[in-house]
């Protein structure tokens, strides 16, 4: 074997190889709080004129969001996703009809809705009907172990009240989620402990995102907003992603946090 043969050799022995994503556990819900919605149509909005004060940002926008649905609202910066599902949560535009049925849960990055003084364990058990064995398996997949529970949330990172405002709208008494950048400031483990409940999740989802990864694992339709309406009128569906991409979108993003420190 010659000199240069032998250096590859050993370094290829060197390299520790990159472990695949391990798989999330499955979180069963009670289901009694989405039987009234079933699969009747939550949300229609139909010729909405979008606008943030005087300023049009969409011209025209008509959409369906069917019951069991988990539907990706994406497009450019300014063009109005934010302001679009806080239009569907007040419902006080004659071109949007909320089904009575709808109680949504709202994810906000202000994080208003939580109570700092109380424990994260009061915070998210508050309004939710799940067992609680349910609540502590979903707060130790986002980082919170048994012995952290009684802690005050003002005592939290920043970080951490996302995690514990993002677990206390997963699992409220809501039938319907809109959620708005659910995955800014999440880690990797539990970006996919995310994903992993909101593909079980057996009530009708609205999120904005960025991440493009997130979108293909999570979502069943994109809504891609412009200016004049929708840019894709045929609503994609979007496709299965293979293990292959989800691995090299894990490498990815582990190389984003470590270049982050």
């Amino acid at each position: 074997m010659t000199k240069a043969a032998r250096v590859m050799k050993d370094h290829a022995e060197s390299l520790t190889p990159v472990a695949k994503p391990s798989e999330q556990p499955k979180v069963t819900l009670r289901v009694e709080q989405f039987a009234t919605l079933g699969r009747h149509t939550p949300v229609t909005v139909r010729h909405l004129r979008l606008q943030a004060g005087e300023r049009t940002l969409v011209k025209d926008l008509s959409f369906v969001l069917r019951g069991g649905e988990r539907i990706a609202i994406t497009g450019p910066n300014q063009v109005g996703k934010t302001t679009l599902l806080r239009a569907i949560l007040a419902n006080d535009a004659t071109a949007i009809t909320v089904n009575p049925a709808v109680k949504f849960g709202y994810f906000a990055q202000n994080m208003s809705r939580l109570d700092l003084t109380a424990s994260i364990w009061t915070n998210v058990t508050t309004h939710t009907q799940q067992e609680n064995a349910v609540v502590r398996t979903v707060l130790a997949e986002f980082g919170f172990k048994a012995n952290a529970l009684d802690v005050a949330v003002q005592n939290l990172s920043g970080g951490q009240r996302v995690k514990v405002s993002l677990v206390k709208v997963l699992l409220s008494d809501a039938n319907a989620l809109i959620l708005d950048e659910p995955t800014n400031y999440l880690d990797l483990p539990t970006l996919r402990a995310l994903e992993a409940f909101l593909t079980s999740y057996p009530g009708t989802i609205l999120f904005v995102s960025h991440d493009e990864t997130f979108v293909k694992h999570v979502a069943t339709r994109i809504l891609a907003l412009s200016p004049t309406g929708l840019a894709d009128p045929k609503q994609v569906v979007t496709k299965k992603i293979t293990s292959a991409e989800r691995q090299a979108a894990d490498e990815a993003l582990l190389a984003q946090f470590r270049n982050s420190f």
